[in-house]
């Protein structure tokens, strides 16, 4: 039972999605830091095609956290408020490091056209998801 618990500790990490704004807007800020995280490695074409299903399962992870948002009751102003804090603050620590990264991709002919359409529709669901929280 003991080697089953780190197990049953991440999956339910893992699932069950989000429950508040406040949680939502974690997730976002978390799921961007990893996005920042795969960015940082992509040097070559190479990785850059390795990138693309770890991209899109972003994006995926984006939208479960949206239908979730849509889930729940309206929210306050004072929660809206507090989530989209969340968010600027969150993102904040990794926007010039993912600034950086995103400009050395896109002046990188070998590079950018292979994750050109996966990278604008996650940056389309974050500013969705960042609209919806308030951030």
């Amino acid at each position: 039972m003991r080697r089953l618990l780190p197990l049953v500790l991440a999956a339910a990490a893992c699932g069950g999605g989000v429950g508040s704004y406040e949680e939502a807007a974690d997730a976002t800020v978390r799921a961007m830091q990893d996005y920042q995280a795969i960015l940082e490695g992509i040097t070559d074409k190479a990785a850059a095609v390795a990138a693309k299903p770890k991209i899109k399962a972003l994006e995926e992870r984006l939208d479960e956290i949206l239908a979730d948002v849509k889930k729940l009751k309206e929210p306050s102003q004072e929660v809206l408020a507090k989530a989209g804090a969340t968010i600027r603050e969150g993102m904040y620590d990794i926007a010039t490091k993912m600034d950086e990264n995103m400009q050395r991709l896109d002046t990188t002919p070998e590079i950018w056209p292979t994750l050109q359409d996966e990278a604008i529709a996650l940056s389309e669901k974050f500013m969705s998801l960042r609209a919806v929280l308030g951030g």
